[in-house]
């Protein structure tokens, strides 16, 4: 998380702005899978041919906790965060 997000975060109790802080950032779940991408070219409006390409995504659900420095009011938000690693889920060996 960048600190851009940090500074600009504003609390759902008091409304302050910039006095919200990260206190925390947990992985709660991976999901490994496989998506499909179709790209259409020029064959595609001649013909109805398009190229299409599956690779492996891994989506990464992370919880961030963050707490006001001006109420002490304390929150957490869920995130998700889509990494694509190319080949197929069967080649994914976990590392």
């Amino acid at each position: 998380m960048s600190g851009i997000n940090e500074f600009l975060r504003i609390c759902p109790s008091c409304g302050k702005r910039f006095h919200v802080k990260l206190v925390g950032e947990k992985l709660v779940g991976v999901d490994i899978g496989e998506r499909t991408t179709e790209t259409l070219g020029m064959a595609y409006r001649v013909g109805g041919i398009a190229n299409s390409s599956q690779s492996t995504v891994e989506d990464d659900a992370y919880r961030y906790s963050y707490k006001c420095s001006g109420c002490g009011h304390e929150w957490s938000e869920k995130s998700n965060k889509t990494h694509e690693m190319g080949g197929s889920p069967s080649d994914y060996t976990g590392d």
